[in-house]
């Protein structure tokens, strides 16, 4: 019995630190972009390259995690319902007939922030906590994290 109890014990500590450890995502813009809140067709249009210019006049440039991050996983399966090798699978397609070009990839938050932070028209996520004042939150159908 003690063993069962110490099984439990230690299960549903492990479920509270993954709990803990999955962080949020936020998008972000640059700080001087006027944008605020963005449905969800807009996000994937800008995402799917097919939304290229901000009302602002700038160039629309999605920036994403590396592929392998969990959180472009996140991101893609939120806000386009698929696998993350579906949505590179219609990239791929679409370089090959020349429409559009993907995504810039950076390595981590911190490159996404600078990058974003630098470039009038970018747009990405970063998880939460990762946040700085050298970037805005966008809210994408009123929600702040994803």
């Amino acid at each position: 019995m003690l063993r069962f109890s110490v099984l439990i014990g230690s299960l549903c500590f492990s479920l509270l630190l993954s709990f803990n450890v999955m962080a949020q995502e936020v998008i972000i813009v640059n700080k001087h972009n006027p944008i605020t809140n963005m449905s969800t067709k807009e996000l994937k249009k800008i995402y799917n390259g097919n939304l290229k210019l901000w009302d602002t006049g700038h160039t629309i440039i999605p920036v994403t995690l590396k592929d392998s991050d969990p959180g472009t996983a996140r991101f893609i399966k939120t806000f386009f319902g698929v696998d993350i090798e579906v949505w590179l699978g219609l990239w791929i397609q679409k370089i090959l007939a020349g429409y559009a070009a993907p995504p810039i990839q950076e390595k981590d938050c911190a490159s996404v922030i600078s990058f974003v932070s630098s470039e009038a028209g970018a747009i990405g996520f970063v998880k939460k906590e990762n946040l700085t004042s050298a970037v805005k939150v966008v809210t994408v159908d009123g929600k702040t994290e994803f």
